[in-house]
């Protein structure tokens, strides 16, 4: 199986790179069970084995790099943090069989018509399709055959979003409410509470140290960091100068990505020491000390999407991993994960620092929220006597800081975690006195003076654009019930333990 998967990914050419954020996700849970043969999962009764999982993951490989993104998310899983992809070739299937059944079927007019339509299409990534088969499709091992089967898994995709969302609409009092409260002027006046105010007094003791040292929940936060050590070389990509034609320089970029994906290849060969094979070849590797992913090498520190990859590794997993591009200069490294030193649960007199400035800043948090929460109480007290609020934050010693009239769209500029202010701020009625709302330097007591509609020429161009955006969250969410639904019917079942990585390097 490694030695499978590994023959299929030489064949990858690293040409252009799509970064999807997978953040969100259904479908967590899998049903594993009894599974005959070589079959890794099944799914209404059908077995898929070794060479359905190669497909299936060209498919997916095909639709990330085409900038099926919505596509990729929901088959994937909206809420899921690692890259197994088992549960994505699941829920294609699924998805294959549920379209058939309700008879979704696009043709080659359909589909030819729809390629050109495609997300990568539609931005500047230079592209064309010609560049499409010959290098995102052809590498994979993707025919036209298999073009076709996507593309008809995507537009199915589209279709029964459409189909199960038809009629419903959002309701107009909803997109009114939406409207109201994202526009409305608010006139406001705080009371800021500062976290640097209340820091006399605050002594953390051996005891309260000890305690948080052996309390259990505090383990997970007791840990050295993680350590990797890399080797690695840069291929600089050459610049294209102003005499070139634009085949010369189609030429030029072709030839350099061959040149980078024949490198991981080399490297990636069975017993293949990496150094040796570079430096064989004329390349000078470096290899780091051991790093952190908060604190890389100086000379890494821009670089993103190397850190992400070498991070994202199994830690047992070490070797060559697939070419990555630069983000601080144009090209591609080519790296190996050397080593890696696992986190380990600190000693006390290591961890002691640490605890101390968890403590420490707990207290003042208790500190700055009872303070406020006092001072609130005495203003609320006054106002309902008649008071100005003014007059009531002078009775308790406060200093009132008037702000600019703002809205939740447009908060104030000018304050620390203004988004969170105006949010709390759009729920506080005129003449009332917010509960301490925690901010970025500690927490704040706004009062609401004037809240105030105002007439726009973009009111209705607004309220579409609300209801545009709260019918695709309801497209969304009856999409993903209904499939979490057809899935549990579907049976579906995995080989336990079994891992497809979309990244991974074997």
């Amino acid at each position: 199986m490694l030695s499978t998967i590994r023959h299929f990914q030489k064949g990858l050419l690293i040409v252009i790179t799509i970064v999807i954020v997978i953040t969100m996700g259904y479908f967590g849970t899998n049903q594993s069970g009894s599974l005959s043969g070589d079959a890794i999962f099944s799914v209404y009764g059908h077995s898929y084995d070794d060479k359905d999982i190669r497909k299936l993951k060209s498919h997916f490989l095909v639709a990330r790099d085409l900038g099926m993104s919505e596509f990729v998310r929901y088959m994937f899983g909206t809420e899921r943090l690692d890259d197994d992809l088992v549960d994505y070739m699941i829920n294609v299937e699924v998805l294959r069989e549920e379209a058939s059944r309700l008879g979704i079927q696009f043709g080659p007019d359909d589909i030819a018509a729809a390629v050109p339509e495609l997300p990568v299409f539609q931005r500047d990534s230079g592209l064309s399709r010609d560049m499409m088969y010959q290098y995102v499709l052809g590498p994979r091992g993707f025919e036209a055959t298999d073009l076709s089967q996507l593309m008809n898994d995507y537009l199915s995709f589209q279709k029964l979003m459409d189909l199960l969302h038809a009629g419903m609409d959002p309701l107009q009092s909803e997109v009114e409410r939406r409207y109201a409260f994202q526009f409305q002027r608010m006139t406001a006046s705080r009371i800021d509470f500062k976290r640097e105010d209340f820091t006399e007094d605050v002594e953390v003791t051996a005891e309260e140290i000890q305690s948080y040292f052996t309390d259990p929940d505090n383990q997970d936060s007791l840990m050295t960091e993680e350590k990797r050590k890399i080797a690695y070389v840069f291929l600089a990509a050459p610049e294209d100068t102003e005499e070139m034609t634009q085949e010369q320089k189609a030429t030029q970029r072709k030839e350099f990505n061959q040149k980078v994906n024949d490198l991981y290849v080399a490297v990636t060969d069975e017993n293949a020491d990496f150094s040796a094979v570079l430096e064989k070849q004329g390349y000078e590797v470096k290899e780091t000390d051991y790093f952190t992913g908060d604190a890389p090498p100086a000379e890494l520190q821009s670089e993103y999407f190397l850190l992400q990859s070498v991070f994202k590794q199994i830690s047992t997993n070490t070797g060559a991993a697939e070419p990555i591009r630069g983000m601080a200069k144009q090209g591609f490294f080519v790296y190996s994960l050397e080593d890696v030193q696992p986190s380990a649960p600190m000693e006390l007199e290591e961890a002691r620092p640490k605890i101390i400035e968890v403590l420490k800043e707990r207290a003042q948090e208790e500190k700055v929220r009872t303070a406020a929460a006092d001072v609130r109480a005495k203003i609320s007290e006054a106002l309902e006597a008649g008071k100005t609020f003014e007059a009531a934050a002078k009775e308790a010693g406060q200093k009132v800081i008037a702000m600019k009239p703002f809205t939740p769209e447009q908060p104030p500029a000018d304050v620390e975690g203004a988004s969170r202010l105006a949010g709390n701020a759009a729920r506080l009625a005129p003449g009332k006195v917010s509960e301490p709302v925690a901010m970025p330097y500690g927490a704040t007591l706004i009062y609401m003076r004037e809240k105030v509609l105002e007439e726009s020429l973009e009111e209705n161009i607004r309220k579409e654009m609300i209801r545009q955006r709260l019918s695709q969250n309801d497209r969304y969410r009856i999409f993903l019930s209904w499939f979490e639904q057809k899935r549990k019917e579907s049976g579906a079942q995995r080989r336990p333990g079994y891992i497809v990585r979309a990244t991974e390097n074997r």
